[in-house]
């Protein structure tokens, strides 16, 4: 089979190629390096790159430091083995600028069986996946938002423990958790003596950085995942403990 023979003999089968609005390439893979003999003019107009420009080299040409390695491995084991693919892969156009290239890649065989080329089409998909990949971020955006408001609606900003709310949401649950499991459950207040005194003679700011310091060291004392320590207002702090 002798694609350019045939593209050079049949002017409607070259005109059908260049009306189409995909890229398409012939490489031929009876020749080292799989090289560039086809290519068409929405090719030409997708990369940049004339048919001159392009004939007898690989179309790694097209790849550059943002294409995907693993693509790549995709697209090297598909025309090692003599198979099809497919990959939405990260090209370059001739002037830098970046374009998302749909590749596929299919084998075109001789009556026994030989592998005389590869056909590949390509559609710039750019636009696509530009969209994709921003509703992606915005997706995780949201999410972390999200998570960050839970994180506002459940916890007390100036010690970093659970607030009120969300230790009165949970003494419930935690009491029924360990009904269900015949635990023990302690329910712990703590009241800082003399805080007012101590706010008045040092001032709030300072007031504020003791409260965080006692907070934290009642936290690092209950640690288990079945504790939980929660300001409940001032300089008071609940401690639910399950379990012994």
């Amino acid at each position: 089979m002798d694609i350019q023979g045939l593209l050079r003999n049949n002017g409607e089968l070259e005109f059908l190629f260049s009306q189409m609005n995909d890229g398409m390439t012939v490489v031929d893979a009876k020749v080292e390096g799989l090289p560039l003999i086809y290519v068409n003019s929405a090719f030409e107009k997708m990369t940049g790159y004339s048919f001159k420009e392009c004939h007898n080299k690989n179309c790694r040409f097209l790849q550059g430091p943002g294409t995907s390695k693993d693509d790549i491995s995709k697209i090297k084991h598909a025309l090692a083995n003599g198979e099809a693919c497919s990959v939405t892969i990260k090209n370059y156009r001739k002037n830098g600028e970046e374009f998302w290239n749909q590749l596929s890649i299919s084998p075109m065989k001789e009556k026994n069986g030989e592998i005389s080329y590869f056909v590949g089409v390509q559609k710039d998909v750019t636009e696509k996946v530009i969209l994709e990949n921003t509703v992606k971020q915005q997706v995780i955006e949201l999410e972390k938002t999200r998570e960050r408001l839970s994180e506002l609606v459940s916890t007390d900003p100036l010690t970093e423990l659970y607030n009120r709310r969300y230790l009165l949401e949970q003494l419930t649950i935690q009491l029924n958790v360990a009904i269900r499991n015949q635990l023990a459950i302690s329910i712990c207040m703590l009241d800082v003596d003399y805080f007012k005194q101590f706010n008045d003679t040092y001032g709030h700011i300072e007031g504020d950085r003791c409260l965080r310091k006692i907070a934290q060291a009642v936290k690092k004392v209950y640690q288990r995942d079945s504790d939980l320590v929660a300001r409940f207002g001032g300089e008071e702090l609940v401690v639910i403990s399950i379990g012994n």
